[in-house]
């Protein structure tokens, strides 16, 4: 996953954006086990985020979202406010992007896609 970020991040088109709720997200994702990773792994990877993404901080636009998982909400919130063209995720539900509806916003060709692995 890092690397593939990595050489997204060195394009010059590409700006990966984070925000402080999905990196705990991802930080606490890290440590399921099915990930085998060591702490100083999980570490490693936080610390290369933090590198390669740039923060995005939002006045918290009050979009209404609907998704099947709620705790997906926080990346659509993410992606639809930082204005992106993709939500790059494994995430089964919000790749099938039927599980999501925006009220009231016109959200720009935001498109879900899975990292090339």
């Amino acid at each position: 996953m890092i690397n593939t970020l990595k050489n997204w991040s060195t394009r010059s088109e590409n700006t990966i954006v984070i925000n402080e709720e999905c990196k705990q997200e991802l930080i606490s994702v890290l440590a399921y086990e099915k990930f085998h990773l060591k702490l100083a792994q999980q570490i490693e990877i936080a610390s290369n985020v933090d590198k390669i993404c740039e923060t995005f901080n939002s006045d918290g636009t009050s979009l209404e979202l609907w998704c099947k998982d709620p705790a997906d909400e926080k990346f659509l919130r993410l992606a639809i406010n930082s204005e992106s063209d993709f939500l790059v995720t494994k995430d089964w539900d919000l790749l099938k992007r039927k599980n999501y509806r925006i009220k009231n916003f016109n959200q720009r060709n935001l498109k879900i896609i899975t990292p090339i692995s």
